[in-house]
């Protein structure tokens, strides 16, 4: 308002002479401060007042289909028009009108691109004759332009007669590259920092080229996109894939192009290589003319406009060159005019995914569930799905980090219980890489905050404690007892030998709360064996489903040491012989024996002290010397699990000397 006013007093005053001015002044006087007193009770009475955007919004890149939409700039009249055109259905969508005093300069508006976030770029040329440089606007569906700030002084382009120019993204770097036709040795390379700020813009360099397709007329090519995926397309003679393509409608003939960056990321060493191959290609007899808008979508998807007729034409990749087909789409034929897109989807590509308001699920003890749909069943390509949810405010926690949804489908996911009254919010996005298509274009969507309600949902819990029972002839069982507290619980009780095969010892079985069950295995098991326990719970009946949680594993450790003995008068040597005693171990493990002999079965001496005997295994003593014919030797032995050291003995059987001398 008060810039207005001062314009207007300004040019009031340069045809008024002093003694004329003093009532104007005095008017002018009183309403400004008038408005001072205004502002100053509105900056008074309003403690915060949020700042308006800095720059506009951007354009819709896709339509609600996920189908991209073509930017057409049209120069006419000293005005800007961006006409957008839907190939999809062949729709026009109504055009936008910039005044022309809103571009510094006198030149034409043309060399138009557009970054991935449906940012639209124009450049003005600074005079209409000769060959002016240019200043770059962001221009955006409201608002005015937004002059783009060049390193250079005077805000001007390095590049000079520019009428075409593209996006492109390398190694995370945005550029925008013009030139004259395809790529005349005028035109410059501009790395953008921000959204208006460009901190390098340098004269782009022509390397080497190949005209197996013809005479290479740049000049002749009104206008090239980037290709984003280039990967189907053929390799140029210097063994990169293109780049950047345009059509020579004069000519038939595509012109494509590769680059090599120097020093990149360098503000004032940076640099550029253009290589580029003609290609010959049919062109309907009566479409031989400029081609001044190409467009470029997501994936491979290129598409050119004649200015003449207004055709629409498809660039497809045939074989080891190149055709185009009609698509029956028709946009403004000027001459006056480029071409953009945001470089992503495709005409013939639905994508519509969306995540519709989840519902409450299921309780889970005390918390309840929250069921969220994927639904794809909109689009006819596959989405990716990235959901994310905060719990009352808190940090960020993934549900999925991608899962895949088939066309004409739909996914689901469950976020897992939360507490009463918990404030959940669900933000999403997703993509099909193949296509560059993403929704939404950056960040995320969030969906309104979903307050849980588990009022009805019972609060119950249990625990486990395992044990080992009283060992009996070497074996022994095992259980577990599981409390309930809280309310009434319900659970299913298993138990394994190898961990593996798992046995139901409880299926649902109800636990009042405050109350211990005791489940004890069916069958006493052996020493060493180990007992596995794994249980779940329910406080809405039979869990039937849900993850195990693993109680105490139990070994049975129930030691045998039991023996039998054979005894050996031995073998007679002359009139004596050497008695033996063998010990058989038959307990479950290994044992130690002690075992003494003796001639009167009173006076013991001891052939064995502590002496290991592994589980099933025999070992065999002799006393320490012959006896004679007629001596009588007596054993015993006893055991344990070390040393015995104390204890009763076992007698074995005693062996008489049978060794008589024969005459």
């Amino acid at each position: 308002m008060m810039y207005k006013l001062f314009s207007n007093a300004y040019a009031r005053m340069r045809y008024l002479r002093f003694r004329d001015m003093r009532p104007f002044l005095t008017k002018v006087f009183n309403v400004s401060l008038s408005f001072l007193m205004i502002f100053t009770l509105a900056f008074v009475t309003i403690e915060t007042i949020d700042p308006e955007p800095a720059l506009a919004a951007s354009w819709d890149c896709l339509d609600s289909n996920g189908r991209p939409i073509a930017f057409q700039t049209e120069y006419s009249s000293s005005n800007l028009i961006v006409h957008r055109y839907n190939f999809s259905n062949g729709s026009s969508l109504s055009p936008t009108t910039f005044s022309g005093s809103g571009f510094n300069g006198s030149g034409e508006i043309n060399a138009t691109f557009m970054d991935l976030d449906g940012n639209l770029y124009v450049q003005r040329k600074t005079s209409s004759s000769g060959s002016p440089d240019s200043r770059v606007y962001l221009v955006n569906p409201t608002g005015n332009p937004t002059q783009v700030s060049l390193p250079a002084s005077d805000n001007r382009t390095v590049g000079t007669d520019l009428n075409a120019a593209t996006f492109f993204v390398d190694n995370g770097y945005e550029y925008a590259i013009s030139a004259k036709g395809h790529f005349s040795a005028s035109g410059g390379l501009m790395r953008f920092s921000g959204d208006t700020t460009v901190v390098r813009d340098v004269a782009i360099t022509l390397g080497d080229t190949s005209t197996s397709g013809g005479s290479i007329k740049r000049s002749k090519a009104k206008d090239f996109t980037w290709i984003r995926d280039n990967s189907s397309f053929p390799t140029m003679f210097n063994g990169l894939k293109p780049s950047f393509i345009g059509i020579d409608g004069g000519n038939q003939r595509i012109y494509v192009s590769s680059y090599t960056i120097s020093n990149q990321g360098n503000n004032s060493t940076e640099s550029i290589e253009i290589e580029t191959q003609s290609y010959s290609i049919s062109i309907p007899s009566g479409d031989r003319s400029d081609f001044g808008a190409i467009y470029g979508f997501g994936g491979d998807n290129i598409y050119a406009l004649n200015n003449s007729s207004g055709n629409i034409y498809k660039i497809n990749v045939s074989g080891s060159g190149y055709s185009i087909t009609d698509t029956s789409n028709d946009g403004a034929s000027t001459s006056n005019n480029d071409g953009a897109a945001c470089h992503s989807g495709d005409p013939d590509v639905t994508f519509a995914p969306t995540i519709p308001t989840p519902t409450q699920g299921s309780c889970d003890g005390s918390g309840r569930q929250i069921n969220v749909v994927l639904n794809n069943s909109s689009s006819n390509v596959a989405a990716n799905f990235v959901v994310t949810y905060t719990v009352n405010g808190g940090s960020s926690q993934s549900l999925t980090s991608g899962t895949s949804v088939s066309a004409s489908s739909n996914g689901a996911l469950t976020v897992p219980a939360q507490a009463d009254n918990a404030q959940v919010v669900i933000s999403w996005y997703a993509e099909n890489t193949t296509n560059n298509l993403r929704e939404p274009i950056t960040g995320t969507t969030s969906l309104s905050t979903i307050t849980i309600d588990a009022s009805g949902c019972v609060t119950g819990s249990v625990s486990a404690v395992t044990s080992l029972n009283s060992c009996s002839s070497g074996a022994a069982t095992s259980s577990i007892a599981v409390t309930a507290s809280g309310a009434t619980m319900y659970v299913d009780v298993q138990y394994s030998f190898n961990n593996s095969s798992w046995t139901t010892l409880q299926n649902g079985n109800s636990i009042s709360s405050g109350a211990t069950e005791t489940y004890t295995i069916p069958g006493a098991q052996s020493h060493g064996t180990t007992i596995y326990w794994r249980y779940r719970a329910s406080s809405t009946g039979n869990p039937s489903s849900g993850s195990y949680t693993t109680a105490t594993s139990r070994t049975v450790s129930c030691p045998t040491v039991t023996f039998t003995t054979s005894t050996s008068a031995g073998t007679c040597s002359g009139t004596s012989s050497t008695p033996s005693i063998s010990v058989t171990n038959t307990g479950n493990s290994t044992g130690y024996f002690d075992v003494q002999w003796s001639t009167d079965n009173s006076s013991w001496t001891t052939l064995q002290n502590g002496n290991a005997i592994s589980s099933g295994a025999t070992e065999t003593y002799s006393v320490s010397s012959a006896q004679t014919h007629g001596t009588t030797v007596y054993f015993q032995v006893r055991s344990g699990l070390s040393n015995p050291s104390s204890g009763s003995y076992t007698a074995a059987t005693s062996r008489t000397v049978n060794c008589p001398i024969i005459d």
